[in-house]
């Protein structure tokens, strides 16, 4: 199962998540790129690429899932982009329904995952 795999069913919390902050609707930003970057454990080596994943856990509690990778390989498909910016354009071309925000720093590549609003019919 790879990274965000409980994004679409809002599941029960699993090895490398972790609560965070308070409950939240799904149309107020939970955080930014600069504050989750902040929030890594250990600073990645140079080269590296940082995926953090929000979505919502059980009782309506934010989660976080990391993934660090040495590669640029989709960690939702497994799909092999050459660089940041063929990552960026994957990520917003194959998977529509997920929002993306990514910043690359001091050759380090950064991405926030979040699942879409859903409006309700």
């Amino acid at each position: 199962d790879g990274l965000c795999s409980r994004a679409g069913g809002g599941g029960g919390g699993g090895a490398g998540t972790a609560p965070h902050g308070s409950p939240r609707g799904p149309a107020e930003p939970m955080f930014s790129v600069a504050a989750l970057v902040e929030k890594v454990p250990r600073g990645p080596a140079p080269g590296e690429a940082v995926y953090l994943c929000l979505y919502m856990g059980p009782r309506n509690v934010p989660m976080m899932q990391r993934e660090v990778r040495s590669d640029r390989r989709c960690p939702l498909c497994g799909h092999d982009a050459a660089d940041d910016r063929g990552m960026q354009l994957h990520l917003q071309a194959t998977h529509p329904q997920f929002s993306f925000r990514a910043r690359t720093e001091n050759s380090k590549f950064f991405v926030l995952i979040r699942r879409k609003a859903t409006k309700p019919d």
